[in-house]
């Protein structure tokens, strides 16, 4: 359909459309330069506001051989614990969110734990489930399909469907991984902290 979108845009002759590109997902509209130059005081009119300041979170995860680390291991050549080290080490931050309710994408990943995702998604049954797919962290604050390698499971509760909004972090908040051993994990579980909660206590 979209060809044929591209093509009425194309055949219409828009003063201000200069080419017209359309593929089966999208369709790609150049301007021509007397529009832009005519409209480019507006776009000198949006304020940029400073950023927020933003917070950095301790995030306890145990990461435990009940896990996916088999694919994890093989594919990056690395022990599991070289691995974890990594990530502990590594300067983390809440890239956005999506592609399902309550998922986290988290950026900052060195380029030697880059995995890519999975050839077919299976279910993960964890909540706050760690995951890491591609340069990316994520968690799957809920049970749902994965294409994603589960590593560990975090032991505080990060979103709560109640609220408005849903979740205490933010884009560009800064995450610190502190790692439990299963007994800790299992301890702090029981205490149903929210992330604030949690770094409040510590």
């Amino acid at each position: 359909m979209n060809p044929a979108i591209g093509e009425a845009i194309l055949k219409h002759a828009f003063d201000f459309v200069e080419e017209v590109i359309a593929t089966q997902a999208e369709i790609l509209i150049k301007l021509n330069a007397s529009f832009l130059q005519e409209h480019l005081s507006l776009l000198e009119q949006v304020k940029i506001e400073q950023p927020s300041v933003h917070k950095t979170y301790e995030l306890p995860v145990c990461f435990t051989d009940d896990y996916e680390w088999d694919d994890v291991v093989k594919m990056s050549k690395m022990t599991k614990q070289a691995f974890i080290d990594t990530i502990v080490a590594s300067e983390l931050s809440v890239a956005m969110f999506g592609f399902i309710p309550g998922f986290i994408y988290v950026n900052g990943l060195p380029a030697q734990l880059h995995c890519p995702r999975k050839s077919t998604p299976t279910n993960n049954k964890y909540a706050r489930a760690l995951a890491l797919g591609g340069p990316y962290l994520g968690i799957y604050n809920y049970p749902s399909p994965a294409g994603w390698y589960i590593l560990g499971q975090v032991g505080v509760h990060l979103m709560d469907k109640e609220s408005v909004p849903p979740t205490q972090l933010n884009p560009l908040d800064k995450l610190k991984i502190k790692v439990l051993n299963k007994t800790d994990f299992e301890q702090l579980e029981k205490r149903h902290l929210s992330l604030l909660e949690y770094n409040e206590q510590t």
